[in-house]
């Protein structure tokens, strides 16, 4: 079967990250000069899916098949950090003000973390 990906519009309007579950890669596309800025390739397995971007360059990404979630620089296609948020990631926010990571599960769990540490505030499951 195919899973779906995600595809998100960077804030600068001109960037766009594509996510390939079925490859386990992201894309990194120009639409000015309509290239392939990156194609950054994952751990096998990975699933990548929702993305959302966060503060500057940085886009988050939710790794379904190996529940973690990961960092990514816009700019130099590098992964930055992986973190495990739990066995079955589904979606992600970013809260501007608190300057932070949301991740849904499918248990009901909603994980957040600090973006710049890393560091986990809380963890709620809905009963």
């Amino acid at each position: 079967p195919i899973s779906g990906g995600t595809l998100l519009v960077a804030a600068d309007g001109s960037t766009v990250v594509a996510a390939d579950p079925d490859r386990d890669l992201v894309h990194v596309v120009s639409l000015a000069s309509s290239k392939v800025e990156h194609t950054i390739a994952l751990e096998p397995g990975d699933e990548p899916g929702r993305v959302v971007q966060g503060t500057r360059s940085l886009v988050h990404v939710v790794l379904r098949g190996s529940g973690a979630l990961a960092t990514i620089d816009l700019e130099s296609g590098a992964v930055l950090s992986r973190r495990q948020v739990c066995s079955d990631p589904r979606g992600v926010g970013f809260d501007s003000e608190l300057a932070a990571l949301h991740v849904a599960c499918a248990d009901g769990t909603l994980v957040s973390f600090d973006e710049a540490s890393g560091a986990e505030k809380h963890s709620h499951q809905d009963q």
